[in-house]
């Protein structure tokens, strides 16, 4: 078996043989390692809404409801928890996950409330029997052999997300001695798989003030294959221009190549299908097969 293991703790054997009992085990380790780390709330509140049904090796459906949770912003800037060194696995039972959902009503993720629905079906894992006597369960990628099925929808409304992207970019350029004075973001849609992107800022620092422009779109066709058109990023203020000649070099490169998701994806794992939209609220939804 593996010297590094990668599998969610269950606390001592033997592992739980229903629902409620799994659930109640996740708990109680997440609170004593510390696994929500900044969301460890967040990860309790979840908790309490989760419903499991097992049956013998297969989890017959786990459903999961975030609906009222919220997610600091801290969670993403504080320092991650440093997970515990798990002991090495000695045997692995398989089994699937039959169906799983998750849904939230919407959850708050740095004060902005955002909309999910998603389902899988037919997810490989394994029950895991460690060598100091816990057990565990891990999920297992999606192969050719065992394909996976499912949906995604995400959704929040595009003015809460510009306007928390604009209070996070003015602390992080505060903490450089720059004031960002303005930004303003505009996002449309250009048909169902693609979306524009027009953004102008002025930033102030001392007594010097500039602004700088960015532009572009991004487009996902049919086949899963992202392509960006009509990048562009500049400043009418020369000194700043040059200053943004590097970074207008590296996205022309990183941007120049369309890049193919389909490939990025396990072998059991299709996307038939992958929508846009920026109207009033920013929509991602996916389907796989």
């Amino acid at each position: 078996m593996s010297d590094y293991p990668d599998y969610l703790p269950l606390g001592p054997g033997p592992r739980p043989t229903d629902g409620p009992g799994l659930v109640e085990r996740v708990r109680v380790v997440a609170r004593e390692q510390d696994l929500g780390g900044a969301m460890s709330s967040a990860t309790d509140d979840i908790l309490r809404r989760t419903t499991v049904v097992l049956d013998g090796d297969d989890v017959t459906s786990a459903v999961v409801d975030a609906t009222g949770v919220s997610i600091p912003e801290s969670a993403f800037t504080s320092e991650p928890t440093v997970p515990a060194k798990l002991p090495a696995v000695v045997a692995a039972t398989p089994g699937v996950l039959r169906r799983g959902s998750f849904r939230a009503h919407p959850l708050l993720v740095a004060e902005v409330p955002v909309v999910i629905d998603a389902e899988v079906s037919d997810l490989p894992i394994q029950w895991i029997d460690a060598s100091d006597g816990t057990v565990g369960v891990e999920p297992l990628p999606p192969t050719a052999e065992q394909p996976i099925s499912g949906f995604l929808r995400v959704s929040a409304p595009k003015q809460e997300v510009i306007d928390t992207v604009r209070r996070i970019a003015t602390a992080v350029l505060a903490e450089q001695g720059i004031t960002l004075t303005r930004l303003d973001v505009e996002l449309t849609s250009v048909g169902p798989r693609e979306v524009r992107l027009q953004a102008d800022a002025k930033l102030r620092r001392g007594i010097l003030s500039a602004s700088a422009q960015a532009s572009g779109s991004a487009s996902v066709d049919q086949a899963l294959v992202l392509r960006f058109a009509d990048v562009r990023l500049g400043s009418a203020n020369p000194i700043v221009a040059g200053l943004l000649a590097v970074a207008r070099g590296r996205v022309k490169e990183a941007t120049q190549r369309p890049i193919d998701l389909a490939e990025q994806l396990p072998p059991g794992v299709r996307v038939t299908d992958v929508q846009l939209d920026a109207g009033a609220e920013l929509t991602l939804s996916a389907r796989l097969a």
